[in-house]
C-alpha cells in the first residue's frame, strides 16, 4: 500500500542553522533561573488578584474530584 499523503504535503521548511546543544549544568541552571523567574511571576500575579487565584484554585480542587471520583 502506497503512502499518499506525503504527495500532498510540501517539504518542511528549514529556517538557518539550529543552536548549537548546550551542556547539562548550563542546561539545568538555565531551566533553574527560568522556572525561579516563572514562580516569582505567579505570585506576584496572585498576590495582585486573589479572587482569581481563589477561583483557579476551586476550579482546579472540583475537576480533580470529579476526575477521582469517576476512577
Amino acid at each position: 500500500m502506497k503512502n499518499r499523503i506525503l504527495d500532498y504535503l510540501s517539504p518542511p521548511k528549514r529556517n538557518g542553522r539550529h543552536p548549537p546543544p548546550k551542556s547539562a549544568p548550563e542546561l539545568t541552571q538555565t531551566i533553574q533561573k527560568e522556572c525561579g523567574r516563572r514562580m516569582r511571576q505567579f505570585e506576584s500575579y496572585v498576590k495582585e488578584h486573589p479572587v482569581a487565584g481563589l477561583g483557579g484554585a476551586l476550579c482546579i480542587g472540583i475537576f480533580l474530584g470529579w476526575v477521582i471520583k469517576r476512577r
